[in-house]
């Protein structure tokens, strides 16, 4: 039985090597794509309320605005 072990062992080191990555880079891509992917939407999200906040702004901005006509002293 253990020279079973030792032919399939010796058999072909970079065979052998190259079928034990495999997995392993398939696991670090489909890791790397969900990153990617909630990388992304993140990005959305972070844009979404960069919007939200610059159109809050402009509506702060013309109230401001709105206020010091307003309380302006006329000559």
């Amino acid at each position: 039985m253990p020279a079973l072990f030792k032919t399939n062992a010796t058999g072909s080191k970079a065979g052998a090597a190259e079928a034990a990555s495999e997995p392993a880079v398939a696991g670090i891509s489909i890791r790397l794509q969900e990153r990617v992917r909630d990388l992304e939407q993140t990005l959305r999200e972070e844009r979404r309320a960069l919007a939200e906040a610059e159109q809050r702004y402009e509506k702060l901005e013309e109230k401001y605005s709105t206020l010091l006509q307003r309380n302006s002293p006329t000559v």
